[in-house]
């Protein structure tokens, strides 16, 4: 049995309030189809949270758990050693913005792998996260712990009965307000007209990275390519994108060839959704567009297919009138946000 004396959580706490967090943490995996009974456990960090976990799997019968730390006997470079690890849950600051280009372990090492929770949730993937999905390996952010916890402390203080229903319409509720909406797509495909109508609707900062990269260079994105060449284009484009990607609840229209570098996308998924937005061919324009001028509509579109297809959560078509479209691409982002 444990001795919840001996566990304290950002402050001590008493036991119900500690059994909240617990509680907190095994949503988390249920929702993802997981849980720790016979399963052996990876717990990134030694710190408060790194107790709920180290609670949880003694409370639902872990086979064993193993707790990793910078100065610990297991740490950051000899875990990968440990055998059958089954489930990894992050409990350290590592990823969290506005440090988001950073990892805690490389899940690559790892063999068999069933589950990877981040106790972060902010931003909504880290890399952590976003290499696990990319594994096919079930996993989660923090926010369906925090929501929860959050739902048991009120049950402490008030008596109010908690309902998973009602929970998961805030956890929904605070994803849609905090993850951005990113337009991607051909050269003229209407990114930047759709992109403002949504934003308007849904009362949102609205960024366009062509005109981050006038701010950033002084130049715009033809002007660069026509004297400095393509790459020095991109070159600047990735780092307008990188900057867009660490806001939330925005809406961001990309350039046309912003999905072609994977760190440009990577960075964008971590706290987006992409909407490859696509218009028929006939109505694309490629004035001033050096790319399309040189290549053709058609090349570029062939040549970039796979990619807008492959980055994209979901793809409306930009074949009716601005609301419309809007409208549409607000419906799809809701659902994809589930």
């Amino acid at each position: 049995m444990i001795d919840y004396d001996h566990f304290h959580v950002l402050n001590y706490v008493k036991k119900e309030e500690y059994t909240g967090s617990m509680n907190g943490m095994r949503y988390m995996l249920k929702r993802a189809g997981v849980g720790v009974k016979d399963k052996t456990v990876l717990i990134l960090g030694s710190g408060g949270t790194s107790l709920t976990a180290r609670a949880l799997c003694d409370e639902d019968g872990a086979k064993k758990y193993y707790v990793v730390s910078r100065s610990g006997e297991i740490n950051y470079d000899n875990c990968y050693a440990l055998k059958g690890v089954q489930i990894i849950i992050n409990c350290t600051p590592v990823g969290m913005y506005p440090n988001v280009e950073a990892c805690p372990v490389d899940l690559t090492r790892f063999n068999g792998l069933e589950g990877v929770f981040d106790c972060i949730y902010n931003p909504d993937k880290t890399d952590l996260l976003n290499a696990a999905e990319s594994l096919k390996i079930k996993c989660s952010n923090g926010l369906s712990m925090l929501v929860m916890q959050a739902a048991l402390a009120e049950k402490i203080w008030t008596g109010a009965d908690v309902f998973d229903e009602e929970v998961e319409r805030v956890i929904k509720k605070i994803a849609l307000n905090k993850i951005n909406i990113v337009l991607s797509g051909l050269p003229s495909s209407g990114k930047s007209v759709i992109g403002r109508e949504v934003a308007n609707i849904l009362h949102r900062e609205f960024i366009d990275t062509d005109e981050e990269v006038v701010e950033l260079s002084g130049k715009t994105p033809a002007e660069i390519i026509v004297s400095e060449g393509e790459k020095a284009f991109r070159e600047v484009e990735t780092v307008a994108i990188k900057n867009a990607a660490k806001l939330s609840g925005a809406v961001i229209a990309i350039g046309g060839g912003g999905i072609l570098r994977d760190e440009n996308v990577h960075a964008l998924k971590r706290n987006g959704k992409i909407c490859f937005l696509e218009r028929d061919l006939s109505l694309l324009t490629i004035k001033n567009r050096p790319l399309s001028e040189k290549n053709g509509i058609e090349k570029l579109y062939n040549d970039r297919k796979d990619k807008y297809f492959s980055t994209a959560d979901f793809t409306v078509k930009n074949d009716k009138d601005a609301l419309s479209v809007a409208k549409e691409i607000i419906l799809k982002y809701e659902n994809s946000c589930d």
